[in-house]
């Protein structure tokens, strides 16, 4: 069992992130500011449970409970052909233009209800995340997400 410490430096690795800029995502999420200084100290201690840990967990896309149960796995490395379309997830995305708003949501039930759960709470992270936070990274983690699950899930689709 990963503790706290070591999920968060996991996540800030796999991000690419310094800790200035972890502690900026984290403290969107809390009423208060993080300092880097904190989650320095929360790595390097790693089995401390941080005031801010509800803030950390909407950060990295998971929840609270996740984290405390030492469970939280940062997604594998993107292939060659994916690296791409991961940058481009990190940058500002343009408004998302849909026919039907209900034929979205139609689609995304259906896309979260072939999901393990695990995977499915994730989605309710960054959903929750982008309801409170719209013009934030987390549609684009969200539709990583999906594809990514899609993959795994139907590899035959791949060349479609």
């Amino acid at each position: 069992m990963k503790t706290i410490g070591e999920q968060a430096k996991e996540f800030r690795i796999w991000k690419g992130w310094t800790y200035t800029r972890m502690a900026q995502e984290v403290s969107k999420h809390q009423k208060t500011t993080v300092s880097r200084q904190k989650l320095t100290q929360l790595e390097e201690a790693g089995d401390r449970r941080p005031h801010y840990l509800y803030a950390l967990a909407q950060a990295m896309g998971t929840t609270s409970d996740t984290l405390l149960a030492g469970q939280y796995a940062v997604p594998p490395a993107p292939r060659d052909q994916e690296k791409q379309s991961h940058a481009q997830a990190e940058a500002p995305r343009a408004p998302y233009q849909v026919v039907s708003p209900a034929l979205a949501v139609q689609t995304l039930a259906q896309a979260l209800s072939a999901m393990e759960p695990a995977i499915r709470d994730r989605a309710s992270s960054l959903l929750s995340s982008l309801a409170r936070d719209p013009e934030g990274p987390w549609s684009g983690w969200l539709v990583d997400l999906l594809a990514q699950n899609q993959r795994i899930e139907h590899p035959t689709n791949a060349g479609r």
